[in-house]
């Protein structure tokens, strides 16, 4: 079994995946999303719980299709 993954930070390049519905960041060390995910606009779902989030940028009300956000425990 891999250990854990723990990322700090998230390349802005994954905001150029167009077409990406849903995206799983929970249980990382992530300090801050980059503003670029806002790009997102097919994304419906958006799971960010288990990090070191103290708010979320404010391009992410540009994530049109979002339907389900889970920030929690942060």
């Amino acid at each position: 079994m891999s250990p854990p993954i723990n990322f700090r930070v998230i390349p802005d390049s994954i905001c150029g995946l167009e077409s990406l519905e849903e995206l799983n960041l929970s249980s990382n060390a992530l300090e801050s999303l980059p503003e670029s995910i806002g790009l997102l606009q097919k994304l419906k779902v958006l799971n960010v719980s288990g990090n070191k989030l103290s708010a979320l940028p404010d391009s992410i009300s540009k994530c049109s299709s979002l339907v389900e956000l889970d920030a929690s425990f942060n």
